[in-house]
């Protein structure tokens, strides 16, 4: 096995980390602050909020990674920024979430299993898109012979069509999300 590889390797992923945790954690923590002084002005609102797909907007700007080379050039430089890219993507809303439920009550437990539910199920479609690019079918398939064709409208039309599934999903166990958190009690 070549030594180089595996140190190029190394280097996408500790740089994507980082940059995955600088910007992530730093948009977390900008929304947790917003969310917790949204919370604590207007309780009400917490429950209607629980509808927001942030989930679906998260799981999905991936999508846009085929895109960083256009702009970068293919190499270790494009790597960094998807990797970084999705992991920064992932890493805001789970800072804020800690951090809400620190400084707010926390929620019950068969609430929290449904939000973790919720964001299984949106990521379910999205993962599933991979079963294109091994010969498995689906929008996935869609979406590999858009790029390798460079058919942008086949491209998209498989993109958006795993999207509005994951936003389906989203809303639908949102609304059930909804409709079991309790409001907020005023003192």
């Amino acid at each position: 096995m070549d030594g180089s590889f595996i140190s190029q390797h190394l280097l996408i992923s500790l740089v994507s980390w980082l940059i995955g945790m600088a910007i992530g954690g730093s948009i977390g923590y900008t929304w947790a602050i917003a969310a917790r002084r949204v919370f604590t002005t207007s309780p009400r609102l917490r429950k209607p909020l629980t509808l927001l797909p942030w989930r679906t907007v998260v799981l999905t700007l991936p999508f846009v990674s085929p895109f960083i080379p256009m702009w970068t050039g293919l190499g270790t430089s494009a790597g960094i920024l998807i990797g970084g890219l999705i992991l920064s993507v992932l890493a805001a809303p789970l800072t804020a979430t800690l951090l809400i439920e620190r400084w707010l009550l926390p929620l019950p437990l068969p609430v929290c299993l449904l939000a973790w539910a919720r964001t299984l199920a949106v990521a379910s479609p999205l993962v599933a898109t991979t079963a294109g690019m091994v010969g498995g079918g689906g929008a996935g398939y869609l979406i590999m012979q858009g790029m390798n064709l460079l058919d942008w409208g086949r491209f998209f039309a498989g993109v958006w069509s795993v999207v509005l599934i994951a936003l389906a999903f989203d809303i639908l166990i949102g609304a059930l999300q909804m409709f079991l958190v309790q409001p907020a009690r005023s003192n």
